[in-house]
């Protein structure tokens, strides 16, 4: 199912639920009225001014609550297709280790946590098993002596730890995703949800 059409059915749903709440709330708030309209007739007239306060607080109430349960119900649907995104983006991810340029991405993710570190020799360089013989070969190309450990279970990427090991820079395509998640999650939900 694509993206857009899980978009769709997700705010069709989240429309329709909206508006069976605010039907709902309308319906209970002209029951509301019509009873205190009732008892009005029998009371005197200052009683009318009191009942009628009531009915707008209770109006007002239940009006309030349906539109408190709107938002819930329009952030779970955007908190859901964010997920969703980022799935789809995390499987996307998985399958550029079997592209041809995945040897210069990996290159690039390497020279990245190095820069980071400072540090040119006694780095480990852990990547996934897939990735070792290709970690070896960047090693040896960029000038850095490292111990490759291709012991990480993740879609690409690498995580370098120091000399010491006191500094792990995680650059994966799993951590790099939640970082971007993180940074442009408004952003996400904007493009995600325009017409709000």
């Amino acid at each position: 199912m694509s993206l857009e059409k899980i978009l769709e059915a997700l705010e069709n749903e989240a429309g329709s639920q909206i508006e069976q709440i605010l039907n709902s709330a309308n319906a209970d708030a002209e029951r509301i009225k019509a009873e205190a309209s009732a008892k009005g007739r029998l009371l005197q007239e200052e009683d009318k001014t009191a009942v009628q306060g009531q009915i707008h607080l209770e109006r007002t109430r239940i009006l309030n609550q349906a539109k408190s349960q709107s938002r819930q119900i329009i952030l779970k649907t955007r908190e859901e297709l964010i997920s969703r995104i980022a799935e789809a983006a995390l499987e996307h991810l998985g399958r550029l280790r079997q592209e041809a340029d995945y040897p210069h991405i990996l290159g690039e993710l390497v020279m990245e946590a190095i820069s980071f570190l400072e540090q040119r020799r006694g780095v480990r360089l852990k990547v996934s098993e897939a990735d070792g013989d290709q970690a070896i070969q960047i090693a040896d190309d960029l000038g850095i002596e490292a111990n490759i450990e291709p012991t990480l279970h993740c879609s690409g990427g690498v995580k370098a730890v120091s000399t010491d090991g006191r500094i792990l820079v995680d650059n994966t395509f799993e951590e790099r995703l939640q970082r971007a998640l993180f940074l442009y999650r408004t952003e996400i939900a904007r493009l995600a949800f325009p017409e709000e």
